[in-house]
């Protein structure tokens, strides 16, 4: 009969030496945490609710009120037709999304681009695309911030940027705290800032 003999060995042995040349593991380090205002995010989900009263949320006061507001102000139907445009071309509502992202922020434009030719590849020519939804946003942007309803997105902006500020304490324990259980490696996880955005 052969005697059974556990082999902790491996688990006991020295950790192996990064390779020449291999930077040694390191704990990725906790984030800076920025709150702003997201504007391209803002209209763009402003159009949609527009083109459909039923997107997005539906039940708060300010939900209502903006349906109401696009049921007696309704959209340019240049507007919706461009909207529809990108939807026949394959143009989803995710990569609609990020492109507005790049509204007001032109630095995040290739990495947008590098997002859409790795994961979306059906999309062609993300470039026109962007270049019209930059149109689209900027005139829909100088309308809408002339509504009384925009006076009152605002102030409701700064409400959820107060509410979040207060909060920041806590967020940031808890990111430390999902950081050192699951101990990130830093030359992995490469991760300067977390936004939180307002809209």
């Amino acid at each position: 009969m052969e005697s059974f003999e556990p082999k902790f060995h491996s688990i006991m042995e020295k950790p192996k030496e990064p390779e020449k040349g291999e930077a040694p593991f390191e704990v990725m380090k906790t984030p800076g945490i920025v709150i702003q205002e997201e504007k391209g995010a803002q209209l763009f989900s402003l159009l949609l609710k527009a083109e459909n009263p039923e997107w997005g949320e539906t039940e708060t006061p300010l939900a209502k009120e903006t349906t109401d507001y696009f049921r007696d102000n309704p959209l340019n139907p240049e507007i919706i037709k461009t909207i529809k445009d990108f939807y026949a071309q394959g143009v989803d509502e995710e990569t609609l999304y990020n492109l507005a992202l790049t509204y007001r922020h032109q630095e995040r434009a290739e990495k947008v681009f590098e997002m859409a030719g790795k994961y979306k590849p059906h999309v062609i020519n993300p470039r026109e695309i962007h270049q019209k939804l930059l149109a689209l946003l900027e005139s829909f942007d100088q309308t809408f911030s002339a509504s009384p309803l925009a006076g009152k997105f605002a102030a409701e902006i700064e409400l959820d940027r107060n509410e979040r500020l207060a909060r920041l304490t806590e967020t940031r324990k808890r990111i430390e705290s999902l950081i050192d259980f699951f101990k990130p490696d830093s030359k992995t996880t490469n991760m300067q800032k977390i936004k939180f955005c307002t809209n």
